[in-house]
């Protein structure tokens, strides 16, 4: 036992990394399964509080990784430093008890575990914890797909005016797509300057397949701009010349996308046409957003908010549910969590692609700026189970990149 401390003590990083990488596998698996169709169905029962149980079980293998190695302690090795760095742990700890805060405020428990996850990526590598996020998520929807046109689990199908959409073996017809985009964001930070045409290519096809078969029109466009977007900067020798001379835009981008976003929404007007236009192109975010707008204040640390949406069990509105879910990120958080956590979130992604900055990295930049244009219409800026890519954020991004700068 001695000797296993040792070794600990000697190898921080090497043990808070492989205990952390499994606590993140363990707590994704639970929450990706969750979205599938049988769990869903499920959940109310036995199933729903053993995956609970599990949840908190990789979370207490979380704070054993923080335990190892505690962030607030200066990093000045691979063995990870064991100098206290004050105005780090001030931050942080203040950052993770707002963030625990507001999260209890807005009465979605789920989001209590959260910041165990980000302040444990804190001081790792990145491309691991991404590795492991993706792999798990890739690889249970594959299998909710393979499973559910095969026969052996549900695939649920919505119609609308003509719209058949495919869950397939998920809760509902958008979190396919929806995870692929994110699976291929992650796969492409991963990849960084290796990333190829080709590849792009291959991935359209996927992203293709996955649009014919669920009709979610806004995730497929935007992927295939960000696919042929990366697959023209891979055949250049020097492909973030002119994009890294905007360093410090790129860093304020979170606030600026956030601004636009809110923005327009207050800007909407449904007496003009051409407003209306956008708000039926926009599947009527616009006037989901305004109404929610005016049905909750904005509060500072959050509030309990019931967004009914549309899943499995509850696929049309209803009279005791009606719909009113609000599908930016920006505006849900806001209202939801409150200003203190939507700034703390903005900030965490700054500092994501500051750090990418410095590494020279302009791959990750750009996955994480992808992150945040998704999350004008979509609301997975915090999302882990879909979107494990602000872990990456929290993360050491990989470093001297050859990025052709």
């Amino acid at each position: 036992m001695i000797e296993l401390f040792q070794k600990i003590k000697n190898n921080k990083k090497l043990y808070a990394t492989r205990i952390y990488l499994t606590a993140l596998g363990i707590y994704m698996f639970t929450l990706v399964i969750a979205e599938s169709a049988y769990v869903t169905r499920h959940e109310a029962g036995k199933l729903g509080l053993i995956l609970k149980a599990i949840q908190l079980l990789a979370t207490a293998l979380c704070c054993v990784r923080l335990l190892i190695a505690p962030p607030c302690f200066r990093r000045e090795s691979e063995s990870m430093g064991s100098k206290i760095d004050i105005k780090r742990m001030i931050i942080l700890g203040l950052g993770f008890l707002a963030f625990l805060f507001c999260a209890y405020n807005s009465g979605y428990m789920q989001s209590l575990l959260v910041p165990f996850f980000l302040l444990g990526a804190v001081d790792l590598d990145s491309k691991p914890i991404v590795k492991t996020a993706i792999a798990v998520e890739g690889g249970i929807l594959a299998l909710l797909l393979i499973l559910s046109q095969l026969g052996l689990t549900e695939d649920y199908v919505f119609e609308n005016a003509g719209r058949i959409r495919h869950a397939l073996g998920t809760n509902w017809c958008t979190v396919p797509i929806i995870s692929f985009y994110f699976i291929m964001l992650g796969y492409i930070y991963i990849r960084a300057e290796r990333f190829k045409w080709y590849e792009a290519v291959v991935l359209e096809l996927m992203n293709l397949y996955l649009f014919y078969m669920t009709r979610t029109r806004m995730t497929f466009v935007v992927a295939t701009a960000f696919l042929a977007f990366f697959a023209i900067q891979s055949l250049w020798k020097e492909p973030w010349k002119i994009f890294s001379k905007l360093k410090w835009f790129w860093v304020s981008c979170p606030f600026i996308l956030a601004g636009i976003s809110l923005v327009a929404i207050v800007a909407y007007r449904p007496e003009s046409e051409i407003w209306v236009k956008i708000n039926k192109l926009f599947s009527n975010r616009f006037v989901l957003s305004q109404s929610a707008l005016s049905d909750y204040k904005i509060t500072l640390f959050g509030q309990d908010i019931t967004w009914n949406g549309h899943y499995i069990l509850s696929p049309t509105s209803s009279a005791e549910h009606p719909y009113n879910y609000v599908d930016c990120s920006y505006l849900q958080y806001l209202l939801s969590y409150g200003v203190v956590f939507l700034i703390i979130i903005l900030a965490l992604y700054s500092w994501g692609i500051y750090k990418c900055i410095k590494a020279n990295n302009y791959w990750g930049v750009f996955v994480l700026l992808l992150v945040l244009v998704h999350s004008m219409t979509e609301p997975h800026l915090m999302n882990i189970k879909v979107n494990p890519l602000l872990l990456a954020a929290m993360a050491i991004p990989c470093a001297n990149a050859r990025n052709g700068v």
